[in-house]
């Protein structure tokens, strides 16, 4: 959906399909699937065990992020030379924003909230060669947030059973939310709070049936949508615009995916697999991390060389998958034999299961 909705402005701009953002959408549904998968992974393998938590989450995303810096560096510096880089949100190449080392430095570390130098250098702005790597960064403070509440369980569980611990957690990191989106910004990256948050009291429902989960699961939507309205108008604010915004087609077409997206894991959940499905979806999902951060690299390259049309959108889907393929049997591949380790377990081998409580008996 990502891939699709960014390369739509080759064939179809400012058309209706390319309105709706199915981009907005997919993300969004990306960080509450997090939600419910990270839950799950606690549940199943991390257990009193944050190092080893932050350790896997860290090793599965910042390599790959600087492959796709690298790749994605080699292509700008290409089109740059052949006098011919063009770029999707720019008339004229950002050289200055791009070509400095202090630029070269946040692209480093940007991936890693408490070392990212755009919030240490002076203020400017820095040109992402990962042109759509923020969302990376905010799935980034999510591990940390977590790995914090993980260590905190040492001595909030001297006092509180895991269940009423976790339920302050969510319902804390949502009071959080409604603070800094209504009443004092704290951190940009308290926006997407909601949605994190409904999929890990969906994990809950769902392995659990608590009915707390459900109750604070609702909350967590409800604060979603809320927020994903404003998101899909340009972050306006609750007003009578908001309202009428709300009306336009492309809006509330794109509350609804989203809507339906998050309420799909209650019976996704439950769905039976072959071990023969359950490869070709980790296959699949492997593939989706690489293909998110590469792609930009190769929209810019396509751009520069073809320009717009059909055919170049085609050419821009089929490139970002070919890419995807090649980084991720490069610099994923290798290090799951060191993800397993620390995990505890090999995912590849997991033995699909009539419905997903079962395997949270581990």
């Amino acid at each position: 959906m990502v891939l699709v909705s960014h390369t739509w402005t080759f064939s179809a701009p400012g058309s209706f399909v390319h309105n709706v953002g199915l981009g907005n959408v997919a993300v969004m549904a990306f960080f509450i699937l997090s939600g419910f998968i990270i839950a799950e992974a606690i549940d199943a393998f991390y257990l009193g065990r944050p190092g080893a938590f932050l350790a896997n989450r860290a090793l599965r995303l910042i390599p790959p992020y600087w492959g796709a810096v690298l790749v994605s560096i080699c292509v700008h510096a290409s089109m740059w030379r052949l006098g011919t880089l063009q770029l999707q949100d720019y008339a004229a190449p950002p050289v200055d924003a791009m070509l400095s080392w202090q630029n070269a430095l946040v692209q480093l570390t940007a991936i890693v909230p408490v070392f990212n130098f755009n919030n240490i250098l002076p203020d400017r702005e820095w040109y992402y060669f990962v042109r759509f790597a923020w969302a990376i960064f905010v799935e980034f403070v999510f591990y940390g947030a977590v790995a914090a509440c993980m260590i905190g369980f040492s001595v909030g569980g001297k006092f509180l059973s895991a269940r009423t611990y976790c339920i302050a957690c969510v319902v804390g990191a949502l009071s959080v939310h409604a603070i800094s989106e209504y009443l004092r910004p704290l951190h940009s990256s308290f926006a997407y709070i909601p949605y994190f948050a409904f999929g890990v009291c969906a994990y809950a429902a769902v392995t659990r049936d608590d009915w707390v989960a459900k109750l604070v699961a609702a909350v967590a939507l409800f604060a979603a949508v809320l927020h994903f309205i404003r998101y899909t108008q340009g972050r306006v604010n609750l007003s009578a615009a908001w309202l009428e915004g709300l009306a336009s087609p492309p809006v509330w077409t794109a509350v609804l995916l989203l809507v339906g997206c998050g309420l799909a894991i209650f019976p996704l959940s439950r769905v039976r697999l072959s071990s023969a499905a359950v490869r070709r979806d980790k296959w699949f999902g492997d593939l989706a991390y690489p293909l998110y951060l590469n792609h930009y690299a190769v929209i810019v390259l396509v751009l520069s060389l073809e320009g717009l049309g059909v055919a170049s959108q085609i050419t821009a889907v089929i490139g970002s998958l070919i890419l995807a393929w090649t980084m991720k049997i490069a610099i994923e591949r290798p290090m799951v034999a060191l993800r397993n380790r620390i995990r505890g377990a090999d995912l590849a081998i997991v033995e699909p299961t009539s419905s997903a409580p079962q395997l949270h008996t581990v």
